[in-house]
């Protein structure tokens, strides 16, 4: 059963990527969130950061935070490997294109209007943001889709597609404010935020280009030998 199939390809290229990519970002995002939590921790208790209770950088939360990426790897593999195999577009020469493709869809066009932030950092209208980064993501995969399948004149609409979310954003830009009121901790934020956005645009760009590696080689090597059943017969 094709479903089968790819719903085992997709879990060993979930595990394989998020396993990856959570490792990463032991070493990327996660101390930078831990800074974050201890400068709030420290803003709010009104004590010396050294007199702070340890925070949850234990086993236990690293295990957990792992387990997550590597669920969410799965669920975008199960996605990359169905619509490779519905394309036909399932070559190594291809993955390239598969992952930079999720890379825009999931988070670079998203987080051009709407950046990963620390805690601490809030992003006013918050029902709003949410409604901006889906109307983002699923423009910017139909603007794809059409930029890559449709034909001649019909491809203007997919620049069209990535650029009206951004319209939407003029009306109500991106504010940004600290759940902190002291200037120190600010601006110990306003430092590490940068970092954050970029620890985790780069994190996550070698993610995809690994999930969409990894799933062309499970195509290669596995689903493109079982062809569809339809397909089999008709040929017979």
């Amino acid at each position: 059963m094709l479903f089968r199939r790819i719903l085992l390809a997709a879990l060993l290229c979930g595990l394989l990527s998020g396993g990856l990519l959570g490792v990463m970002q032991l070493y990327t995002t996660l101390p930078l969130i831990l800074a974050a939590e201890r400068l709030e921790n420290s803003a709010a208790t009104a004590q010396p950061e050294n007199q702070q209770q340890p925070l949850q950088s234990s086993l236990k939360r690293n295990l957990l935070s792992m387990a997550a990426t590597t669920i969410i790897a799965c669920a975008y593999a199960m996605i990359l490997l169905s619509l490779m195999r519905l394309s036909g577009r399932t070559a190594i020469c291809y993955s390239a294109w598969w992952g930079l493709s999720g890379y825009l869809v999931f988070f670079l066009m998203p987080a051009l209007g709407l950046p990963p932030s620390l805690p601490g950092v809030q992003y006013a209208s918050l029902e709003f943001n949410r409604l901006w980064w889906l109307a983002s993501s699923v423009s910017t995969a139909a603007a794809l889709c059409m930029l890559f399948f449709a034909r001649h004149w019909f491809k203007l609409g997919g620049i069209l597609l990535l650029l009206l979310p951004f319209a939407l954003r003029l009306n109500n830009p991106l504010l940004i404010h600290y759940d902190s009121a002291s200037s120190e901790v600010i601006a110990e934020l306003e430092w590490l935020q940068p970092q954050f956005i970029f620890a985790s645009a780069a994190s996550l760009a070698l993610f995809w280009m690994l999930l969409s590696l990894f799933s062309s080689l499970a195509c290669s090597y596995y689903l493109d030998k079982f062809p569809v059943k339809g397909a089999a017969d008709s040929s017979g």
